[in-house]
């Protein structure tokens, strides 16, 4: 008998093995993502003038707006600069793993044998959500230790003004 209705997948669907490692559509997704990232920035760049296109000065005011923001809430432009292409490439990943899931072709890379599809974006994988949130956490673990040094960093969560603010701190 089969049941129709909302159908919920927690689980990627695998689609093949590839040298006894399981590939599942989320791990498709991901390099689909990547592969166009990667390629749309060699484009970008192979296509940069000196007197930019109107495309390639919507493109910089963008990028020069968030750094001028990241400057501004960080209060130290050396930083915000280091600190940059990692923040830009994970907004620029997300943002367009979440777009793929609109684009018509997108099913293709969900098929199941039973005729049903399931189309995942990469980021309704646990997985990529857990890889990307360890790789932000250590990010500014290893930054903040390196910018202030380790007594200093740690200061800024151990802090005895008031029981409060200390259990704060632990938090």
């Amino acid at each position: 008998m089969h049941e129709t209705g909302i159908h919920i997948s927690l689980g990627a669907q695998k689609l093949f093995d590839f040298l006894s490692i399981p590939i599942t559509n989320t791990i498709v997704s991901t390099a689909l993502v990547s592969s166009t990232l990667i390629i749309l920035a060699f484009v970008f760049k192979a296509r940069l003038k000196e007197v930019p296109s109107r495309l390639q000065a919507i493109i910089e005011a963008l990028f020069e707006y968030t750094l001028s923001y990241m400057e501004e809430v960080l209060e130290n432009k050396r930083l915000a600069r280091k600190l940059f292409p990692i923040i830009m490439t994970i907004f620029l990943f997300v943002l367009f793993a979440n777009w793929m899931g609109h684009l018509p072709f997108y099913e293709a890379i969900a098929y199941e044998p039973s005729g049903a599809h399931f189309p995942k974006s990469s980021n309704t994988d646990l997985n990529t959500t857990l890889a990307l949130a360890i790789i932000s956490f250590f990010t500014v673990e290893i930054i903040g230790v390196a910018s202030l040094g380790f007594f200093k960093y740690m200061g800024k969560f151990i802090n005895f003004s008031s029981p409060l603010d200390f259990i704060i701190g632990l938090i």
